[in-house]
């Protein structure tokens, strides 16, 4: 009875939460169509947390795409992971100049 519950509820609150994110970042179409450049992945023309939660939705397979994915890969290795949303957080926190 336990894994059950447990089997449905993860999922659901990962659901939940992912929608939240996505709906606060405008990624669901509400975002401006242009990219300020590497780091913002959801065309917003900043770059901040909400590209960097996208960046780690995207690498566990939560959602299907980025709306400025050819912006997504930070460090130029040609993946899209982990790697790229953590220098995101450091750049938007001002911890390295720039990013790509």
């Amino acid at each position: 009875m336990h894994t059950l519950r447990l089997a449905i509820a993860l999922p659901l609150a990962g659901a939940i939460l992912a929608g939240a994110i996505l709906g606060a970042s405008g990624y669901a179409g509400t975002a401006s169509a242009h990219s300020i450049g590497i780091g913002d992945v959801n065309c917003s023309e900043e770059i901040d947390s909400i590209d960097s939660s996208l960046i780690l939705q995207y690498g566990a397979g939560l959602i299907s795409t980025l709306e400025c994915i050819d912006d997504a890969d930070t460090n130029g290795d040609t993946y899209i992971n982990s790697i790229d949303s953590s220098l995101i957080l450091q750049f938007s926190a001002g911890l390295i100049d720039s990013l790509g």
